[in-house]
């Protein structure tokens, strides 16, 4: 495998249970230092529901990093990004590219509008150069 690329986990938020009407969102990856990513989201049992690939110019994590108390939110916008497969009542998983973006952030949203269910996944950066 190359080392051109940056590979890590979803770690949705505030947990991965998709279930009534809840937002699950991924941390936000930074795209200064990539030409393209990808987000591979994988989900279990039974749920309905949208995913948004969202996109900030002005959110600025906690100096220590944390994603959690960010020392701005950030205004987040949809990138539009074409999504071949939501979930729509079984377990599944779907592709997303992002074949170049000139956004600083990027994260993935979740809307569940029924069924119940567990999200995990992986992102992918592919390093500029």
């Amino acid at each position: 495998m190359s080392d051109s690329f940056m590979r890590q986990p979803i770690i949705p938020t505030p947990n991965n249970v998709m279930t009534g009407t809840a937002t699950i969102k991924s941390q936000a990856f930074y795209m200064g230092k990539f030409s393209g990513c990808s987000f591979q989201p994988v989900w279990t049992g039974t749920p309905v529901g949208t995913f948004t690939v969202m996109i900030s110019n002005d959110y600025n994590p906690a100096a220590n990093g944390s994603q959690t108390t960010p020392q701005n939110p950030g205004t987040w916008s949809n990138l539009g990004a074409s999504i071949p497969q939501e979930p729509a009542g079984s377990a599944g998983n779907t592709f997303i590219p992002i074949y170049a973006s000139c956004g600083y952030w990027i994260q993935l949203w979740y809307v569940n509008t029924s069924g119940v269910g567990a999200l995990g996944g992986t992102f992918v950066g592919k390093y500029n150069g």
